[in-house]
C-alpha cells in the first residue's frame, strides 16, 4: 500500500470493493507524501480526489498560491536569487493565502457532512 500503482486497469478483475479502496488510499497517501510543492498542480492533485471541485477552489487565491509558490521555488532553487523580498508584500501574501486556506477549510468540512 501507498505506492502509485496497482489498481485494476479494466472491469472485473475480481478484486474486491474494500482491496481497490484501500489500493486508492494507498496511491493518495503516496501522493501526499511526495508532495513538495504549493503551485496550481499540486494543490489540485491534493484536493481532487477527496471531492473537490474545479469550482471549489477561487481562482484568484490559486493564482496567489502559484506565485508564490513560483517565488518560493526560484528562491529555494535558483543558482542566483534574483527575488527581492518585501516583508511586507509577503506577510499580505501569506496573509491572503491563509485566509483562502479557510475557505479549502470550509469545503472539507462540507464534504465531510455530505459522506455522513
Amino acid at each position: 500500500m501507498g505506492e502509485a500503482k496497482g489498481l485494476p486497469n479494466k472491469m472485473a478483475t475480481g478484486a474486491d470493493v474494500n482491496t481497490v479502496v484501500q489500493k486508492c488510499r494507498g496511491q493518495y497517501e503516496h501522493a501526499v507524501r511526495d508532495n513538495h510543492g504549493i503551485k496550481t498542480a499540486n494543490i489540485c492533485n491534493l484536493l481532487f480526489p477527496v471531492g473537490f471541485l474545479e469550482s471549489d477552489i477561487d481562482g484568484a487565491w490559486l493564482a496567489t498560491v502559484d506565485g508564490f509558490g513560483a517565488a518560493r521555488g526560484a528562491a529555494a532553487h535558483g543558482a542566483s536569487v534574483t527575488y527581492t523580498i518585501n516583508p511586507q508584500d509577503d506577510f499580505n501574501i501569506v496573509k491572503t493565502i491563509v485566509a483562502g486556506l479557510a475557505d479549502i477549510d470550509a469545503t472539507f468540512s462540507k464534504l465531510k457532512r455530505a459522506m455522513r
